[in-house]
């Protein structure tokens, strides 16, 4: 197997070692300079999606830390993914956390046989509803700045 902790932990001081900047998503956002990217500073935009291993994304996070790098990590909202006490951890070791979206799949789901009567319209707008409350649901313990797409 190719992706151990060892593996990884070579390919990313390698990378520290030729110079390269790991920027979270919201860091690169919000630095104008670095967008442009005029100077030609090599960076990598470090980030997670965490689909069904939150204890995995804790280690990956440490093992990060410990090489004094900050990554975002995408945490989806179902029971799989969503663990509080592990995002929360993350978060304090200076990793970003943003909200992976998948709102439209979770209302057909939850509807199920009965969209198939729906406007497209109105599946779009209850997913609208779905994705704002669960957006609020993350911000109420973490600084969410950044979204990204399941």
């Amino acid at each position: 197997m190719d992706f151990t902790d060892k593996i990884y932990i070579n390919l990313l001081n390698s990378l520290k070692d030729r110079n390269y900047n790991f920027l979270t998503f919201q860091n690169y956002l919000t630095n104008d300079r670095l967008i442009h990217n005029k100077d030609n500073i090599p960076i990598i935009i470090l980030r997670h999606d965490i689909d069904k291993s939150p204890t995995n994304a804790l280690k990956i996070a440490k093992i990060e830390k410990n090489i004094g790098i900050r990554g975002t990590y995408y945490f989806r909202i179902v029971k799989d993914s969503y663990n509080y006490d592990i995002m929360n951890q993350i978060a304090g070791m200076g990793h970003e956390i943003g909200y992976h979206y998948e709102d439209i799949d979770l209302i057909v789901r939850e509807l199920g046989k009965s969209s198939r009567v729906l406007e497209l319209e109105q599946i779009i707008d209850m997913a609208y509803e779905s994705f704002c409350k669960n957006l609020q649901y993350f911000k109420k313990d973490f600084p969410i700045k950044t979204i990204s797409m399941h």
